[in-house]
């Protein structure tokens, strides 16, 4: 399905596929989602919280404490994506 959507929304196609593809388990294929989709536009608070925790799951937590740093500057510490992170 995901597929089907307009190139114009391709940045968030890549961010929905990561997001199932990590979901069933597959996670280093969904981090690859998440970045290709990271190249195309800059990186939403979103994306950052799911690109976070699938590093969280792989135990690369250097690379998640950058997404939280990330989804910090966006947003403040205040921000929901903050605050229900996984990883703080």
């Amino acid at each position: 399905m995901l597929d089907l959507l307009d190139n114009r929304i391709l940045p968030a196609r890549s961010n929905y596929r990561g997001y199932a593809t990590r979901k069933l388990g597959r996670t280093d294929e969904g981090i690859g989602y998440y970045l290709s989709r990271s190249r195309s536009i800059p990186i939403t608070r979103r994306c950052a919280e799911y690109l976070g925790e699938a590093y969280v799951i792989e135990g690369k937590y250097d690379l998640a404490k950058e997404q939280l740093s990330t989804i910090e500057k966006l947003c403040s510490k205040d921000c929901e994506y903050y605050e229900i992170w996984p990883a703080r």
